[in-house]
């Protein structure tokens, strides 16, 4: 899934009130976790606190898919060839982990 507003750097303006940081969008992580829910296994990427933001979304409005995330993992901005490398890779490790 993508977003309709891509990533944007919005950065903090000295003497404003606020964080500078735009807030999360919860209609998209909600779109997120109605798409992932049907999964056995969830596998999280993404770059500096998106990932953690999702990770949230689901602990507060999904609580029982918690124990289908099998993993969390920063990777800056890949292409869907990277994730999809990345992805194997992981849930073959994972696998051999397993009895």
């Amino acid at each position: 899934m993508r977003p309709d507003d891509p990533h944007v750097h919005i950065h903090h303006k000295a003497n404003a009130i606020g964080s500078g940081h735009s807030p999360e969008d919860k209609a998209f992580l909600s779109a997120v976790v109605d798409a992932i829910g049907g999964s056995k296994a969830i596998l999280i990427t993404g770059p500096g606190v998106a990932k953690t933001a999702l990770v949230k979304h689901i602990a507060r409005y999904a609580p029982t898919m918690m124990a289908h995330v099998a993993g969390i993992e920063t990777v800056d901005h890949p292409t869907d060839g990277v994730l999809l490398a990345h992805a194997r890779a992981y849930f073959k490790a994972a696998d051999l982990m397993t009895a």
